[in-house]
């Protein structure tokens, strides 16, 4: 998924290690209390954070990364600071104009996602 000029979310198969991945790019609103933060990391012991710089993005922007999908789901459903997040920077992402990506956009895939 695109916003504005940035990729927020990406998921796949890597074929070279065998086995699902995804990723997010969220802002650092959820690491600011080391409650929040030590409770993920304890959580989610296989989860990559890696710093990240894309311009669009502004200065306080991180990916985590999964080797697990179900991760991806159990932590959206049950981590609101990390929602939180993500809504931040997608909406931040938003304010700043459209993305490029629009031309290939896929409604027949929003549909079938959202029913």
């Amino acid at each position: 998924m695109n916003v504005n000029f940035m990729e927020v979310f990406v998921a796949g198969y890597d074929v070279e290690l065998k086995k699902p991945f995804a990723f997010f790019v969220l802002s650092t609103l959820f690491m600011r209390t080391p409650k929040d933060i030590n409770r993920i990391l304890t959580k989610y012991p296989d989860m990559d954070f890696i710093e990240r710089n894309y311009k669009a993005g502004g200065v306080d922007q991180v990916s985590m990364y999964f080797s697990d999908l179900k991760q991806v789901e159990d932590i959206l459903l049950t981590e609101p600071v990390v929602v939180k997040s993500i809504k931040e920077l997608n909406l931040r992402l938003m304010r700043k104009g459209s993305t490029i990506y629009s031309k290939y956009h896929c409604f027949d895939l929003v549909k079938d996602v959202l029913s």
